[in-house]
């Protein structure tokens, strides 16, 4: 399986990151391959030299109907089962209000980014997140859509624009660590025309500009990897029919490098424990699906009058 995911880059020095990267998730069917393809990453990981952390980019809570009965315990889950290490939220998870998708963010054992999410609710979840990279440091930031036009109406979150809470997470990050960290690396969830405005905005950054290989999106429901000013914007997708693989690595004279693949799904095997898991929730909502909702006393027509 490890194979599948591509050798080492050939001109890597130290240490690099593969990113593997999926978003808008309504169905637990895919998991349990996606489950093989992350554990099967992190098992290569020592002998590649790398670090491999999973990034899902918003939706995954909602829309579900599993979750419109369980308020997204089982899709939580399921991320948990996947071994899923990033979250950012997406516009969706709104649909069930603020406590509830902040309930299952703390039933995730990986961390939930908030960069620019300003509803107090959603302050208590990490405005960035530093991962190490051998002796290299990667800001992981969680961007979410300033269009209030895609979200509930009555659950509007208050949101910073994209640019400006980065630029604001870079600074702290960069004097958490006491130096300039090498590597922006920005989840968002929003729709492309906004992606590319935060891509270029990124770009005239004066230490992101040069730091920011990649946006890992969300929101699109379609294939799309584009590029915009000086980053490649990568969603692969809904419901993890396609994996990306991104790694992230620097040359012998310290050139940022990167490359995008996308992978299907299938060709990863189905891991067993997660598929036992995905099959007790179909069959619970397959159980529920079948219930009675009401007798019908008298023969009814679908005839119109």
């Amino acid at each position: 399986m490890a194979a599948v995911l591509g050798p080492r880059p050939r001109t890597a020095k130290g240490t690099f990151l593969r990113v593997l990267t999926i978003n808008d998730v309504y169905k637990l069917d895919n998991y349990p391959r996606v489950g093989t393809a992350v554990r099967a990453a992190k098992a290569e990981a020592a002998r590649l030299d790398c670090v491999v952390v999973a990034t899902l980019n918003g939706d995954f809570l909602s829309p579900c109907v599993l979750s419109a009965i369980d308020g997204g315990r089982a899709m939580t889950e399921a991320l948990n089962h996947a071994q899923l290490d990033y979250v950012v939220l997406g516009n969706h998870e709104m649909d069930f209000g603020f406590d509830v998708p902040m309930a299952r963010m703390a039933q995730f054992r990986g961390k939930a980014v908030n960069t620019n999410i300003l509803t107090p609710k959603f302050r208590e979840l990490p405005k960035f997140d530093v991962l190490a990279v051998g002796e290299r440091h990667v800001v992981v930031m969680g961007l979410l859509s300033e269009d209030t036009s895609i979200y509930s109406p009555s659950n509007k979150p208050l949101v910073q624009p994209p640019a400006v809470a980065a630029a604001e997470a870079w600074a702290e990050a960069k004097a958490q660590l006491g130096k300039t960290p090498d590597v922006c690396l920005p989840m968002t969830h929003m729709l492309v025309p906004e992606d590319k405005k935060t891509a270029v905005a990124l770009s005239r950054h004066a230490e992101m500009g040069t730091r920011t290989p990649v946006l890992l999106g969300g929101h699109e429901h379609e294939v799309y990897i584009d590029e915009a000013g000086k980053s490649t914007i990568v969603k692969v997708g809904e419901d993890a029919r396609q994996l990306g693989v991104v790694d992230i690595w620097w040359t012998a004279d310290g050139a940022l490098r990167s490359k995008v693949t996308m992978l299907p799904i299938d060709e990863f095997d189905e891991d067993p424990a997660v598929k036992s898991f995905v099959l007790e929730k179909q069959k619970f909502i397959g159980t529920m699906m079948r219930a009675p909702i009401a007798p019908v006393v008298a023969r009814m027509s679908s005839r119109r009058l």
